[in-house]
């Protein structure tokens, strides 16, 4: 799988991958990313992608460990609320 990045109007970034819904898992959306934090967001989104292609399954409610201690939560993502975001299908906003 792949991600990709765009600027939000709010001037913070957001991240999604790509290409997991060929193992049969919802793609991951990262919202309110800093600019500068685009990089720890990429190694974010690719070993949760990782870990979602080997078999691991995340559900809204489920709770994800990220880099520095932070505990993420996943949601159900609604396309409508970031138009930036390009996912087709299923995927979790995890923040």
């Amino acid at each position: 799988s792949s991600d990709l990045f765009d600027e939000t109007a709010d001037g913070t970034m957001a991240a999604w991958s790509l290409g997991l819904r060929k193992f049969g898992r919802p793609d991951i959306v990262l919202l309110g990313i800093a600019p500068d934090a685009a990089t720890d967001a990429a190694l974010l989104l690719r070993d949760i992608a990782q870990t979602l292609a080997s078999g691991e399954r995340i559900e809204p409610g489920d709770t994800v460990e990220a880099p520095g201690g932070r505990t993420m939560m996943a949601s159900r993502f609604d396309p409508a609320i970031e138009p930036a975001v390009a996912v087709e299908g299923d995927a979790l906003l995890l923040r």
